[in-house]
Order: C-alpha cells, then structure tokens, then sequence
C-alpha cells in the first residue's frame, strides 16, 4: 500500500517507509481523509502537525478511513486520525510546537467559554480552548470522522 504524505519529498510512501521516518518516541501512525486538495491543505486539523516532525498520511481515497479503523494498527502501532480529539493526538505532539502567548487571560478564556456553550446548547456540548491550533480562530471536531458523517448521510439519502 502506498499514501500521499506530508513529510516526503515524493508524492507516495508504504507504510513501512513511514515507520521508519517516525521519531523514536512516536506511537501512532496518524492520517487525514480528504477528497478536496486543496480544503486538505488549508485544514485546521494540520496545524499542529506542520510545526512538528510528526509525519501525516494524507488520504483520498474515503475507504482508506475504513480500512485504517478495521485494521487497527501496523507493526505495532495504531492508526489515528488527526481529526480526533487534541487529547488523543497530543502525545506525539507535546513540546514540538511554539505555540504564540495568549493575550488574553485565562479567566476571559473561561468566561468566553462558558458563555459559547450556553449560547450553542444544545447542539455544542462542549468547548475547550484549543492547544493544537496556532492561526486559525476555531475549530469544531466530534466523535465521528468526515468519512463517517458522509457515509451517514449517503445511507439516509438510500433509504429515504
């Protein structure tokens, strides 16, 4: 198998190319799904990862998600989508990005929070000041993947 990534200075490379080019401390494999170039390259989801050495398979093809979340892991090390939450990706990301000082202090920080929540609910349940992004504003991110949501909605639309 072989994947666009960002890392490379070519256009593909297997997953054992990956491997090798991971920094010893790295757990995962972690990859983004997009069918659009360029909404790809100017995702918010990316922003941590540029700044790092973290490598990052990108994906065009909507049943490399699938099989990525069937399989689960390769020798040894688990598929993670960077669409996840920060939680879920920040162990290979802490201390590799410069992150600019907030200007604004963290007790506006939670009052601005707070107040979002409430203004969203219900459809928000919950926000949190971001780690992973460095020049985009806002992000919203759920417990389903893009890939996931349009499978969603290609099997409302089928039985409809």
């Amino acid at each position: 198998m072989r994947y666009n990534s960002t890392f490379s200075g070519s256009d593909q490379i297997s997953l054992s190319d990956y491997i090798d080019r991971m920094g010893p401390s790295q757990k995962n494999i972690y990859y983004v799904v997009s069918t659009n170039p360029n909404a790809l390259a100017s995702s918010p989801f990316l922003e941590a990862f540029k700044n790092s050495n973290v490598p990052v398979l990108l994906l065009n093809n909507q049943i490399d998600e699938m099989c990525f979340e069937n399989t689960r892991t390769y020798k040894g090390h688990n598929f993670k989508s960077i669409e996840s939450s920060y939680e879920d990706v920040a162990g290979d990301l802490e201390g590799l990005t410069d992150r600019p000082k907030s200007l604004i202090s963290e007790e506006e920080l939670a009052n601005f929070s707070l107040w979002l929540k409430n203004q969203l609910a219900p459809s928000v349940s919950k926000i949190v000041i971001s780690k992973r992004l460095t020049s985009t504003p806002a992000m919203l991110y759920g417990q389903v993947s893009s890939t996931m949501r349009m499978m969603i909605q290609m099997m409302d639309q089928a039985n409809a």
